[in-house]
């Protein structure tokens, strides 16, 4: 992601001004683009629309400062090793 969606999706970043819409516009946005992602790769919306979510909610809580930002990779990676083994029947 660039550094102006990384920002533009924080709450408490300046980059929330009207000019460029309300973070949660860019937050969904965000976990869309990674969504659509796991669903290219496994051809299954719902694991798409769970990718969606989860990586929202890891963005979200990196965001507010609940989880470091190594956390929120690992959560990303973990919820990406679990997509896989869902859509491999594992």
């Amino acid at each position: 992601q660039t550094e102006f969606m990384s920002s533009a999706k924080d709450p408490a970043s300046a980059y929330r001004r009207d000019k460029y819409g309300p973070w949660w516009w860019w937050a969904t946005a965000h976990g869309l683009i990674n969504g659509a992602g796991v669903y290219w790769a496994t051809g299954l919306v719902s694991l798409g629309l769970a990718e969606t979510v989860v990586h929202m909610g890891a963005d979200h809580l990196k965001c507010l400062r609940r989880i470091t930002t190594f956390q929120d990779q690992v959560l990303h990676g973990i919820s990406k090793l679990v997509w896989y083994l869902l859509a491999s029947g594992h």
